[in-house]
């Protein structure tokens, strides 16, 4: 919550002088904006962060590239115990989202992203620690909805699910090592979006 609070304070901080600028010039709503290449950062749950640059295609269409980094950190108590998981992620992929009011200023859109993904996980429980590794396929698709506050920014949310697949390397404290298929399909909310255009 704190992160998202610093993200917007953030952003109305760049966006205002542009804001002033383009309401000084006798062109269209914000829902234009969305014609306009463009910078956009998603924050998602925990320290998950998707930065991404976007261009549009058609008139409702909007193609991108995305960068995820991601550091997660979990820790579960069982009775005397306690294990403490962090993962670490670094990809990149290419996305699309389609708006499906593109003349509304506040539009639900459609979105897909597909790409790859390098994980790193540490799992400590007690005395041992397993460490996995290795690079899995990631596919994301979701609906949401994005306000375009004016010209230069928009904000914006999307609920979907995502599916990693993809071989790890898993090696326990001793130094004994395997490899092990890993599909994960999730559920996922994300957390605020914000778009800066130009």
């Amino acid at each position: 919550m704190k992160t998202t609070l610093a993200l917007l304070l953030l952003a109305a901080a760049i966006a205002s002088p542009l804001t002033a600028q383009r309401r000084s010039s006798p062109s269209g709503n914000g829902a234009s904006s969305r014609g306009a290449p463009s910078i956009s950062l998603e924050m998602g749950e925990g320290m998950e962060a998707f930065l991404g640059i976007w261009g549009r295609v058609a008139a409702p269409v909007s193609l991108g590239v995305e960068v995820e980094l991601g550091l997660v950190q979990d820790e579960l108590r069982e009775g005397a115990g306690e294990t403490r998981t962090t993962t670490s992620t670094l990809g990149a992929g290419a996305s699309v989202k389609w708006f499906l009011t593109p003349r509304s200023s506040l539009t639900p859109f459609l979105y897909a992203h597909g790409g790859m993904t390098r994980e790193t996980r540490e799992v400590e429980q007690g005395t041992t620690t397993v460490e996995q590794e290795g690079t899995r396929a990631l596919l994301r698709g979701a609906v949401g909805l994005e306000w375009f506050a004016s010209r230069s920014i928009s904000v914006g949310g999307n609920v979907g699910a995502r599916w990693r697949s993809g071989e790890l390397d898993v090696t326990s404290s001793p130094g004994v090592g395997t490899e092990v298929d890993s599909d994960l399909l999730e559920v996922f909310t994300s957390g605020i979006s914000v778009a800066f255009h130009f």
